[in-house]
C-alpha cells in the first residue's frame, strides 16, 4: 500500500519500487516487500520468478486435470475404459472395435480430437473395419 507521504513509484522492469526513508520496498499485490541489508534485489528477483514459475506450473497442472476430466466424460459417456485412450470399445460378440479417437472423428468432436491426441491416442490404430480415424474424415 502506498501512502500519500511517499514520495512517487518507480518502475523497474515489470514490478513496481517505492522508495521510502531510505529504504527500497517492492509493492505486490500482496503487500510490500523490503529489501533491506541482508535481501539483495537479485535475490528477490530470482524469489519472484520462481514463485511465477510455481504458479505457473500449478495452474497447468489444473489445467490438465480439467482436460483429463472433460477426456474422462467423454470416454465414458461412449462406453470406453476410461483410464485408456487406445482401449478399444468391443462388440457383444467381439466382431467390431472401434477406438475413442475414431468415435471423436465420427462425431465431429474436434476438441475431443485434440485431448485425445494430447494424451496420446494412436493416430494410425485401425478398427474393425481396416480404418483409421482420418478415414471418417469423408464420411
Amino acid at each position: 500500500v502506498v501512502l500519500k507521504s511517499t514520495p512517487p513509484v518507480a518502475k523497474m522492469m515489470e514490478f513496481q519500487w517505492e522508495q521510502r526513508g531510505g529504504r527500497v520496498k517492492l509493492v505486490e499485490l500482496d503487500g510490500v516487500v523490503r529489501v533491506g541489508k541482508d535481501i539483495s534485489v537479485e535475490h528477490l528477483l530470482t524469489t519472484l520468478k520462481s514463485q511465477e514459475a510455481q504458479e505457473f506450473e500449478r495452474k497447468h497442472h489444473e489445467r490438465c486435470a480439467l482436460e483429463w476430466m472433460k477426456t474422462q466424460k467423454f470416454l465414458e459417456r461412449h462406453k470406453f475404459d476410461s483410464g485408456d485412450v487406445n482401449a478399444p470399445r468391443v462388440s457383444w460378440w467381439g466382431l467390431k472395435r472401434t477406438y475413442p479417437l475414431h468415435k471423436a472423428v465420427m462425431v465431429r468432436n474436434w476438441e475431443m480430437i485434440d485431448l485425445l491426441m494430447k494424451f496420446g491416442a494412436n493416430p494410425r490404430q485401425k478398427d474393425s473395419h481396416g480404418r483409421v480415424p482420418a478415414d471418417y474424415f469423408n464420411g
